[in-house]
C-alpha cells in the first residue's frame, strides 16, 4: 500500500491524461545497486527508494536528485504493548528492543532523543518476528508502524508507539528520485508525473476500502483487504504531517539537512525539488 497511489493514479488514466506513457515496476530489494541503475536502464526512469539510501548513494558519486516525496516522515517507530508500563521511550532503560538487523544506527537515534543511547539497552535481531514482543521476550520492538502495528493489532494485541519522528529521526521516505540528467532535460514531465501521482494519492486516502480492494484484486489478491485497508489509514499521516493536506509530494531542505548521513554539501547536489509552491 506504500505505492497505492500511483497505482490509482495508473487504473484511472491520470498518467496517460497528463501525457505520460508509466510502467510502473518493481524495484529488486536485495541488489545493492539498484538505486545506482536508475541512471543506466535505457529510457526516462524514476526510481523511489528511502530517504537515507539516497544520501549514501549521493556520498557514493551516483549522480541522482530527490525532486519530491510520498513520506514526508519516515515510518520508523518503536512500539510496546499498550499494557506495558513502558509510557515513554526512556523507560526502557536496561531493556530488551527488537530490531530489524539495518535498524540499530535509527534506534540509537531515537534513544538519544530521551538521553540515552545503546548501551543502556540491549538490542535484539528479530528480523520479522512478530511474536516475541507479545511473549515477553522484548519490552519493545523497533517496526514500520504503517504495516507491523497493523499485524499486531489484527492479532489482538494493542500497541504503543513512539513515533521516530518525535524522537529524533527526521528522514523522507518513499522518496522520489531521477539522475541529474534527466532531472535537468525533462522538467515537464517529472512535474506532471509528481502532480499525477499526488492526484493518485488523494483519492487513495479518500476512500481506503475501495484503494485496499483495488489493489488487492488488481495486483495481490493472496493479500487481505481489511488489512491493507488499515495500513493505506496510517499511511494517510504520513503524506502530509510535516506540512498539512495541501503539501502532498513536498519536502524540505531544512529536512534533509538534518536527516542521517547529510552534510550541506551532500543535500545541496542531491536535493532538486521539481515544485517549489
Amino acid at each position: 500500500m506504500q505505492f497505492a497511489g500511483l497505482l490509482v493514479a495508473q487504473e484511472r488514466g491520470w498518467y496517460r491524461e497528463a501525457g505520460l506513457d508509466v510502467n510502473l515496476k518493481p524495484a529488486d530489494p536485495v541488489a545493492p545497486d539498484s538505486i545506482a541503475r536508475v541512471r543506466t536502464e535505457e529510457g526516462f526512469v524514476v526510481g523511489i527508494a528511502d530517504g537515507s539510501a539516497l544520501l549514501k548513494a549521493r556520498a557514493d558519486g551516483a549522480p541522482l536528485q530527490v525532486f519530491g516525496t510520498i513520506f514526508q516522515a519516515s515510518p520508523i517507530g518503536v512500539m510496546t504493548l499498550a499494557s506495558s508500563p513502558f509510557e515513554s521511550l526512556a523507560d526502557l532503560r536496561g531493556e530488551k528492543i527488537g530490531i530489524h538487523a539495518y535498524n540499530r544506527d535509527q534506534l540509537g537515534m531515537m534513544l538519544r532523543s530521551v538521553g540515552l543511547d545503546l548501551s543502556d539497552v540491549t538490542p535484539v535481531v528479530l528480523h520479522d518476528d512478530h511474536h516475541s514482543l507479545p511473549a515477553g521476550a522484548v519490552a519493545a520492538q523497533v517496526a514500520y508502524v504503517i504495516d507491523e502495528k497493523v499485524a499486531f493489532e489484527t492479532a489482538g494485541h494493542r500497541v504503543r508507539v513512539f513515533a521516530g519522528r518525535d524522537h529524533g529521526y527526521l528522514a523522507y521516505s518513499q522518496v522520489y528520485y531521477t539522475s541529474e540528467s534527466n532531472r535537468a532535460a525533462r522538467p515537464d514531465a517529472l512535474r506532471a508525473f509528481l502532480a499525477a501521482s499526488n492526484r493518485g494519492w488523494r483519492a487513495a486516502i479518500a476512500d481506503p476500502m475501495a484503494t485496499a480492494q483495488l489493489v488487492v484484486s488488481r495486483y495481490q489478491p493472496q493479500l487481505q483487504v481489511a488489512y491493507q485497508a488499515d495500513s493505506l489509514r496510517l499511511i494517510a499521516d504520513l503524506l502530509f504531517v510535516e506540512s498539512g493536506p495541501a503539501s502532498v509530494g513536498k519536502m524540505k531542505k531544512e529536512t534533509w539537512r538534518q536527516s542521517p548521513g547529510a552534510t550541506p554539501e551532500l543535500v545541496d547536489a542531491l536535493f532538486a525539488p521539481i515544485d517549489k509552491n
